[in-house]
Protein backbone atom coordinates (compact mmCIF):
# COMPACT_ATOMS: atom_id res chain seq x y z
CA UNK A 1 0.00 0.00 0.00
CA UNK A 2 2.76 2.51 1.27
CA UNK A 3 4.49 1.84 -2.30
CA UNK A 4 1.37 2.59 -4.89
CA UNK A 5 1.05 6.01 -2.56
CA UNK A 6 4.52 6.88 -3.41
CA UNK A 7 3.54 6.05 -7.29
CA UNK A 8 0.63 8.31 -7.01
CA UNK A 9 2.88 10.63 -5.59
CA UNK A 10 5.30 11.06 -8.63
CA UNK A 11 2.62 10.43 -11.04
CA UNK A 12 0.63 13.89 -9.02
CA UNK A 13 4.18 15.64 -9.68
CA UNK A 14 5.36 14.87 -13.18
CA UNK A 15 2.02 16.25 -13.92
CA UNK A 16 1.96 19.56 -12.18
CA UNK A 17 5.27 20.04 -13.72
CA UNK A 18 4.15 20.25 -17.07
CA UNK A 19 1.99 23.32 -16.40
CA UNK A 20 3.86 26.85 -17.16
CA UNK A 21 3.33 30.26 -17.85
CA UNK A 22 4.41 32.63 -20.81
CA UNK A 23 4.81 36.44 -19.44
CA UNK A 24 1.65 37.09 -17.64
CA UNK A 25 -0.28 34.64 -20.12
CA UNK A 26 -2.24 31.88 -17.40
CA UNK A 27 -2.02 28.07 -18.64
CA UNK A 28 -0.08 28.73 -22.15
CA UNK A 29 2.42 25.65 -21.73
CA UNK A 30 4.51 26.62 -24.83
CA UNK A 31 7.90 27.43 -25.78
CA UNK A 32 9.82 29.06 -28.66
CA UNK A 33 10.88 26.76 -31.78
CA UNK A 34 14.19 25.86 -32.03
CA UNK A 35 15.08 25.47 -35.55
CA UNK A 36 12.81 23.40 -37.46
CA UNK A 37 11.25 20.81 -36.60
CA UNK A 38 12.28 17.31 -37.79
CA UNK A 39 9.98 15.72 -40.07
CA UNK A 40 9.82 11.96 -38.31
CA UNK A 41 7.29 9.22 -38.16
CA UNK A 42 4.87 9.75 -35.14
CA UNK A 43 2.28 7.85 -33.45
CA UNK A 44 -1.43 9.10 -34.09
CA UNK A 45 -1.26 10.27 -30.89
CA UNK A 46 2.11 12.23 -30.96
CA UNK A 47 1.98 13.61 -34.40
CA UNK A 48 2.43 17.50 -34.78
CA UNK A 49 2.34 19.97 -37.34
CA UNK A 50 3.40 23.53 -37.65
CA UNK A 51 1.11 26.17 -38.27
CA UNK A 52 1.92 29.89 -39.20
CA UNK A 53 -1.21 32.14 -38.56
CA UNK A 54 -1.16 36.11 -38.17
CA UNK A 55 -3.13 37.93 -36.08
CA UNK A 56 -4.58 41.47 -35.37
CA UNK A 57 -4.95 43.21 -31.57
CA UNK A 58 -6.47 46.20 -30.73
CA UNK A 59 -4.12 48.13 -28.35
CA UNK A 60 -6.18 49.95 -25.61
CA UNK A 61 -5.21 52.48 -23.26
CA UNK A 62 -1.37 52.30 -24.70
CA UNK A 63 -0.71 49.21 -23.31
CA UNK A 64 0.98 47.25 -25.98
CA UNK A 65 2.24 44.70 -23.37
CA UNK A 66 -1.72 43.51 -22.79
CA UNK A 67 -2.07 44.08 -26.73
CA UNK A 68 0.81 41.33 -27.22
CA UNK A 69 -0.48 39.25 -24.56
CA UNK A 70 -4.19 38.49 -26.42
CA UNK A 71 -1.97 38.65 -29.55
CA UNK A 72 -0.60 35.70 -28.61
CA UNK A 73 -3.28 33.94 -26.94
CA UNK A 74 -5.93 34.49 -29.92
CA UNK A 75 -2.79 33.53 -32.64
CA UNK A 76 -2.24 30.05 -30.47
CA UNK A 77 -6.38 29.86 -30.71
CA UNK A 78 -6.11 30.28 -34.23
CA UNK A 79 -3.91 27.59 -35.08
CA UNK A 80 -5.69 25.39 -33.43
CA UNK A 81 -8.29 25.85 -35.27
CA UNK A 82 -6.93 26.03 -38.36
CA UNK A 83 -6.46 21.83 -37.37
CA UNK A 84 -9.49 21.67 -35.99
CA UNK A 85 -10.89 22.88 -39.41
CA UNK A 86 -9.21 19.83 -41.22
CA UNK A 87 -11.20 16.89 -39.36
CA UNK A 88 -14.37 18.23 -38.84
CA UNK A 89 -16.56 19.97 -41.67
CA UNK A 90 -18.16 23.61 -41.66
CA UNK A 91 -21.60 22.39 -41.09
CA UNK A 92 -20.44 20.30 -37.75
CA UNK A 93 -18.18 23.78 -36.97
CA UNK A 94 -21.23 25.87 -37.06
CA UNK A 95 -24.06 23.46 -35.41
CA UNK A 96 -21.39 22.53 -32.77
CA UNK A 97 -19.64 25.69 -31.96
CA UNK A 98 -20.16 25.97 -28.22
CA UNK A 99 -19.10 22.40 -27.76
CA UNK A 100 -16.00 22.93 -29.63
CA UNK A 101 -15.45 25.87 -27.85
CA UNK A 102 -15.82 24.85 -24.31
CA UNK A 103 -13.92 21.35 -25.31
CA UNK A 104 -11.59 21.93 -27.64
CA UNK A 105 -11.01 25.75 -28.27
CA UNK A 106 -10.49 25.96 -24.34
CA UNK A 107 -7.64 23.79 -24.20
CA UNK A 108 -5.88 25.58 -26.61
CA UNK A 109 -2.45 25.80 -24.29
CA UNK A 110 -2.54 22.20 -24.30
CA UNK A 111 -2.58 21.76 -27.93
CA UNK A 112 0.27 24.32 -28.65
CA UNK A 113 3.54 22.28 -28.08
CA UNK A 114 5.69 25.43 -29.06
CA UNK A 115 5.53 28.86 -30.80
CA UNK A 116 7.93 30.98 -32.08
CA UNK A 117 6.71 34.42 -32.76
CA UNK A 118 7.97 35.65 -36.35
CA UNK A 119 7.37 39.00 -36.76
CA UNK A 120 5.31 41.42 -34.19
CA UNK A 121 4.69 45.57 -35.43
CA UNK A 122 2.15 48.11 -34.76
CA UNK A 123 0.13 49.29 -36.94
CA UNK A 124 -1.82 52.73 -35.82
CA UNK A 125 -3.91 51.09 -32.96
CA UNK A 126 -3.10 47.57 -33.18
CA UNK A 127 -0.78 45.41 -32.69
CA UNK A 128 0.02 42.60 -35.73
CA UNK A 129 1.50 39.45 -34.93
CA UNK A 130 2.45 36.78 -37.07
CA UNK A 131 3.23 33.58 -34.92
CA UNK A 132 4.60 29.83 -35.64
CA UNK A 133 2.97 27.26 -33.54
CA UNK A 134 3.48 23.75 -33.70
CA UNK A 135 0.11 21.74 -32.81
CA UNK A 136 -0.31 18.82 -31.10
CA UNK A 137 -2.74 17.46 -34.07
CA UNK A 138 -2.80 13.71 -33.01
CA UNK A 139 -4.12 15.02 -29.40
CA UNK A 140 -6.94 17.26 -31.67
CA UNK A 141 -7.51 14.72 -33.40
CA UNK A 142 -7.87 11.88 -30.33
CA UNK A 143 -10.31 14.92 -28.49
CA UNK A 144 -12.56 15.58 -31.53
CA UNK A 145 -12.97 11.56 -32.33
CA UNK A 146 -14.06 11.28 -28.78
CA UNK A 147 -16.83 14.21 -28.57
CA UNK A 148 -18.11 12.21 -32.33
CA UNK A 149 -16.77 15.41 -34.02
CA UNK A 150 -14.41 14.20 -36.58
CA UNK A 151 -14.87 13.32 -39.94
CA UNK A 152 -15.02 9.10 -39.49
CA UNK A 153 -13.13 6.93 -41.73
CA UNK A 154 -10.45 9.43 -41.63
CA UNK A 155 -9.72 9.96 -45.45
CA UNK A 156 -7.98 13.37 -46.03
CA UNK A 157 -10.07 13.82 -49.22
CA UNK A 158 -13.51 12.50 -47.34
CA UNK A 159 -14.58 10.49 -50.60
CA UNK A 160 -17.96 9.76 -51.63
CA UNK A 161 -18.75 6.17 -52.54
CA UNK A 162 -21.31 3.85 -54.86
CA UNK A 163 -21.94 0.80 -54.34
CA UNK A 164 -23.17 -1.57 -56.87
CA UNK A 165 -23.61 -5.08 -56.77
CA UNK A 166 -25.61 -7.74 -58.61
CA UNK A 167 -26.94 -10.45 -57.14
CA UNK A 168 -28.44 -14.24 -57.62
CA UNK A 169 -30.09 -16.77 -55.78
CA UNK A 170 -29.89 -20.43 -57.60
CA UNK A 171 -28.67 -18.66 -61.15
CA UNK A 172 -32.08 -16.34 -60.58
CA UNK A 173 -31.30 -12.97 -60.43
CA UNK A 174 -32.56 -11.04 -57.09
CA UNK A 175 -33.98 -7.04 -57.80
CA UNK A 176 -32.61 -6.10 -54.14
CA UNK A 177 -29.17 -7.38 -53.08
CA UNK A 178 -28.89 -7.86 -49.73
CA UNK A 179 -24.81 -7.66 -50.43
CA UNK A 180 -25.29 -4.16 -51.28
CA UNK A 181 -27.15 -2.78 -49.26
CA UNK A 182 -25.08 -4.47 -46.23
CA UNK A 183 -21.84 -2.89 -47.61
CA UNK A 184 -23.33 0.55 -48.17
CA UNK A 185 -24.92 0.59 -44.34
CA UNK A 186 -21.10 -0.50 -43.84
CA UNK A 187 -19.38 2.26 -45.41
CA UNK A 188 -22.04 4.98 -43.94
CA UNK A 189 -21.50 3.51 -40.16
CA UNK A 190 -17.77 4.25 -40.63
CA UNK A 191 -18.53 7.69 -41.90
CA UNK A 192 -18.49 7.50 -45.47
CA UNK A 193 -20.67 9.64 -47.57
CA UNK A 194 -22.68 7.24 -49.78
CA UNK A 195 -25.36 7.13 -52.90
CA UNK A 196 -28.26 6.44 -51.83
CA UNK A 197 -30.05 3.47 -53.10
CA UNK A 198 -32.79 5.10 -55.22
CA UNK A 199 -30.00 6.42 -57.42
CA UNK A 200 -28.30 3.56 -57.97
CA UNK A 201 -31.70 2.18 -58.80
CA UNK A 202 -31.62 4.12 -61.94
CA UNK A 203 -28.48 3.14 -63.61
CA UNK A 204 -29.33 -0.51 -63.31
CA UNK A 205 -30.67 -0.41 -66.66
CA UNK A 206 -27.67 1.12 -68.40
CA UNK A 207 -25.87 -0.72 -71.03
CA UNK A 208 -22.55 -0.83 -69.17
CA UNK A 209 -23.79 -1.02 -65.65
CA UNK A 210 -24.31 -4.53 -66.04
CA UNK A 211 -20.47 -4.92 -67.45
CA UNK A 212 -19.19 -3.02 -64.21
CA UNK A 213 -21.04 -5.52 -61.86
CA UNK A 214 -18.70 -8.18 -64.14
CA UNK A 215 -15.71 -6.63 -63.03
CA UNK A 216 -15.38 -4.08 -66.57
CA UNK A 217 -13.11 -1.15 -64.76
CA UNK A 218 -13.41 1.09 -67.47
CA UNK A 219 -17.26 0.46 -67.29
CA UNK A 220 -17.23 1.20 -63.65
CA UNK A 221 -15.08 4.53 -63.62
CA UNK A 222 -17.33 5.80 -66.50
CA UNK A 223 -20.67 5.10 -64.42
CA UNK A 224 -18.49 6.25 -60.93
CA UNK A 225 -18.15 9.49 -62.85
CA UNK A 226 -21.29 9.95 -64.03
CA UNK A 227 -22.48 9.52 -61.00
CA UNK A 228 -19.69 12.31 -59.36
CA UNK A 229 -18.14 9.80 -56.72
CA UNK A 230 -14.45 9.73 -55.83
CA UNK A 231 -14.85 5.35 -55.22
CA UNK A 232 -17.03 2.54 -56.80
CA UNK A 233 -17.13 -0.80 -55.07
CA UNK A 234 -18.46 -3.10 -57.77
CA UNK A 235 -19.08 -6.80 -57.60
CA UNK A 236 -20.85 -9.90 -58.11
CA UNK A 237 -22.45 -12.07 -55.13
CA UNK A 238 -24.55 -15.43 -55.75
CA UNK A 239 -25.93 -18.08 -53.23
CA UNK A 240 -25.97 -21.73 -54.21
CA UNK A 241 -28.42 -24.68 -52.24
CA UNK A 242 -25.40 -26.54 -50.41
CA UNK A 243 -27.49 -29.36 -48.37
CA UNK A 244 -30.85 -29.94 -46.29
CA UNK A 245 -29.45 -33.00 -44.66
CA UNK A 246 -29.40 -33.82 -41.02
CA UNK A 247 -30.32 -30.19 -40.12
CA UNK A 248 -33.22 -30.81 -38.53
CA UNK A 249 -35.87 -29.50 -41.23
CA UNK A 250 -33.24 -26.78 -41.86
CA UNK A 251 -32.12 -25.68 -45.25
CA UNK A 252 -28.20 -25.04 -45.75
CA UNK A 253 -27.32 -21.99 -48.59
CA UNK A 254 -23.46 -20.97 -49.20
CA UNK A 255 -23.05 -17.43 -50.46
CA UNK A 256 -20.15 -16.14 -52.27
CA UNK A 257 -19.31 -12.28 -52.68
CA UNK A 258 -16.66 -11.08 -55.08
CA UNK A 259 -16.23 -7.30 -54.88
CA UNK A 260 -13.75 -4.14 -55.89
CA UNK A 261 -13.18 -0.44 -54.66
CA UNK A 262 -11.87 1.53 -57.87
CA UNK A 263 -11.11 4.94 -57.81
CA UNK A 264 -13.33 6.42 -60.36
CA UNK A 265 -10.37 9.44 -61.35
CA UNK A 266 -7.87 6.92 -62.22
CA UNK A 267 -9.23 3.39 -62.83
CA UNK A 268 -7.13 2.39 -59.99
CA UNK A 269 -8.20 -0.91 -58.44
CA UNK A 270 -7.95 0.38 -54.56
CA UNK A 271 -8.80 -3.32 -52.72
CA UNK A 272 -10.31 -6.57 -53.97
CA UNK A 273 -12.00 -8.99 -51.91
CA UNK A 274 -13.69 -12.42 -52.51
CA UNK A 275 -15.35 -13.90 -49.19
CA UNK A 276 -18.12 -16.89 -48.57
CA UNK A 277 -20.37 -17.58 -45.97
CA UNK A 278 -22.81 -20.51 -44.77
CA UNK A 279 -26.33 -19.62 -43.56
CA UNK A 280 -29.52 -21.67 -42.69
CA UNK A 281 -33.24 -21.41 -42.28
CA UNK A 282 -36.58 -23.53 -42.98
CA UNK A 283 -37.00 -21.54 -45.52
CA UNK A 284 -34.57 -21.46 -49.08
CA UNK A 285 -34.64 -17.81 -49.96
CA UNK A 286 -33.88 -16.82 -46.35
CA UNK A 287 -30.56 -19.36 -45.78
CA UNK A 288 -29.81 -18.02 -49.46
CA UNK A 289 -30.08 -14.31 -47.99
CA UNK A 290 -28.33 -14.98 -44.80
CA UNK A 291 -25.21 -16.71 -46.66
CA UNK A 292 -25.02 -13.78 -48.49
CA UNK A 293 -25.50 -10.96 -45.50
CA UNK A 294 -22.31 -12.88 -44.01
CA UNK A 295 -20.63 -12.68 -46.66
CA UNK A 296 -20.96 -9.33 -47.27
CA UNK A 297 -19.92 -8.29 -43.83
CA UNK A 298 -16.48 -10.11 -44.01
CA UNK A 299 -16.02 -7.96 -47.35
CA UNK A 300 -17.12 -4.64 -45.19
CA UNK A 301 -14.52 -5.95 -42.57
CA UNK A 302 -11.89 -5.91 -44.66
CA UNK A 303 -12.27 -3.73 -47.58
CA UNK A 304 -13.34 -0.80 -45.69
CA UNK A 305 -10.06 -0.42 -43.67
CA UNK A 306 -8.28 -1.21 -46.96
CA UNK A 307 -9.84 1.53 -48.73
CA UNK A 308 -9.16 4.33 -46.44
CA UNK A 309 -5.21 3.44 -45.63
CA UNK A 310 -5.32 3.10 -49.44
CA UNK A 311 -6.56 6.41 -49.85
CA UNK A 312 -4.45 8.22 -47.35
CA UNK A 313 -1.37 6.34 -48.72
CA UNK A 314 -2.38 8.00 -52.66
CA UNK A 315 -3.83 11.34 -51.10
CA UNK A 316 -3.33 13.76 -53.94
CA UNK A 317 -4.66 16.45 -55.39
CA UNK A 318 -4.10 17.54 -59.09
CA UNK A 319 -3.58 21.11 -59.86
CA UNK A 320 -3.99 22.18 -63.35
CA UNK A 321 -2.78 26.36 -63.63
CA UNK A 322 -2.33 28.66 -66.66
CA UNK A 323 -1.22 32.12 -66.99
CA UNK A 324 2.50 30.82 -65.48
CA UNK A 325 4.90 33.12 -67.49
CA UNK A 326 8.42 31.21 -67.17
CA UNK A 327 9.83 28.77 -64.80
CA UNK A 328 10.69 30.90 -62.13
CA UNK A 329 7.62 31.95 -61.63
CA UNK A 330 6.51 28.03 -61.90
CA UNK A 331 9.42 27.61 -59.07
CA UNK A 332 8.42 30.25 -56.75
CA UNK A 333 4.74 28.97 -56.80
CA UNK A 334 5.48 25.44 -55.98
CA UNK A 335 7.57 26.57 -53.06
CA UNK A 336 4.48 28.29 -51.76
CA UNK A 337 2.22 25.10 -52.14
CA UNK A 338 4.79 23.00 -50.79
CA UNK A 339 4.55 25.50 -47.35
CA UNK A 340 1.03 24.82 -47.45
CA UNK A 341 -0.28 23.41 -44.30
CA UNK A 342 -1.01 19.10 -44.53
CA UNK A 343 1.05 19.30 -47.77
CA UNK A 344 3.55 16.26 -47.87
CA UNK A 345 5.34 16.98 -51.02
CA UNK A 346 4.47 18.00 -54.79
CA UNK A 347 5.71 17.22 -58.27
CA UNK A 348 5.60 19.20 -61.55
CA UNK A 349 4.36 17.06 -63.97
CA UNK A 350 4.32 19.04 -66.45
CA UNK A 351 4.79 22.46 -67.88
CA UNK A 352 4.39 24.45 -71.20
CA UNK A 353 6.41 27.62 -71.73
CA UNK A 354 4.29 28.68 -74.97
CA UNK A 355 0.69 28.52 -73.14
CA UNK A 356 2.01 28.86 -69.74
CA UNK A 357 0.17 25.69 -67.84
CA UNK A 358 1.65 23.86 -65.37
CA UNK A 359 0.26 20.41 -63.94
CA UNK A 360 1.17 19.62 -60.29
CA UNK A 361 0.38 16.72 -58.25
CA UNK A 362 0.36 17.66 -54.58
CA UNK A 363 0.67 14.74 -52.17
CA UNK A 364 -0.94 15.29 -48.60
CA UNK A 365 -0.37 14.29 -45.24
CA UNK A 366 -4.03 15.67 -44.43
CA UNK A 367 -6.69 17.52 -45.76
CA UNK A 368 -8.35 17.85 -49.40
CA UNK A 369 -8.73 19.85 -52.21
CA UNK A 370 -11.24 22.33 -51.41
CA UNK A 371 -8.80 23.42 -48.12
CA UNK A 372 -5.70 23.17 -50.88
CA UNK A 373 -8.16 26.04 -53.60
CA UNK A 374 -8.22 28.11 -50.32
CA UNK A 375 -4.81 28.13 -49.35
CA UNK A 376 -3.94 29.20 -52.98
CA UNK A 377 -6.42 32.05 -53.27
CA UNK A 378 -5.04 33.86 -50.22
CA UNK A 379 -1.00 33.57 -51.45
CA UNK A 380 -0.50 37.90 -51.50
CA UNK A 381 2.68 37.61 -53.23
CA UNK A 382 1.36 35.27 -55.79
CA UNK A 383 -1.89 36.21 -56.34
CA UNK A 384 -4.35 32.60 -58.01
CA UNK A 385 -7.09 32.50 -58.99
CA UNK A 386 -9.58 28.91 -58.94
CA UNK A 387 -12.01 28.41 -61.21
CA UNK A 388 -13.24 24.84 -61.12
CA UNK A 389 -12.57 22.34 -58.40
CA UNK A 390 -13.98 18.45 -59.42
CA UNK A 391 -13.26 15.76 -56.87
CA UNK A 392 -9.27 15.81 -56.08
CA UNK A 393 -8.71 17.99 -59.50
CA UNK A 394 -8.34 21.84 -59.32
CA UNK A 395 -8.71 24.57 -61.97
CA UNK A 396 -6.79 27.44 -61.34
CA UNK A 397 -4.87 30.47 -63.62
CA UNK A 398 -1.92 32.80 -62.40
CA UNK A 399 -3.60 36.45 -61.91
Amino acid sequence: MKSKKIMVMILVGFLFSGCAHVGNVPTLKAQPVEGKTESKAQPVEGKTESVEVEVMEPILNNDVNAARERALMKAQRKAVELVVGVFVNAATLVGKAQLVDSQIYSKTNGYVKKYEVLSETQEGDALKMKLKALVKVGDVNKDLDALGLMIKGATVQNPRIMVLISESIDDAEVPISVCESELAQQFMNTGYRVVESAEVKKIRSLPNTKSAMEGDIQAASKIGQDMKVDVIVIGKAYSTFNTDQGLGGFISYRGTLTAKAIKTDSSEVLFTSTKNSAGADVAKKNAASTALLKSAKIVADEMIPGITKALNERAQVQLTISNIPDFNQLAQLNKFIQSMQGVASTYIRSYGTEKGVASIDINLRYGNAQQIASYLTNIKKFPVEVTAITGNVIEAKAK
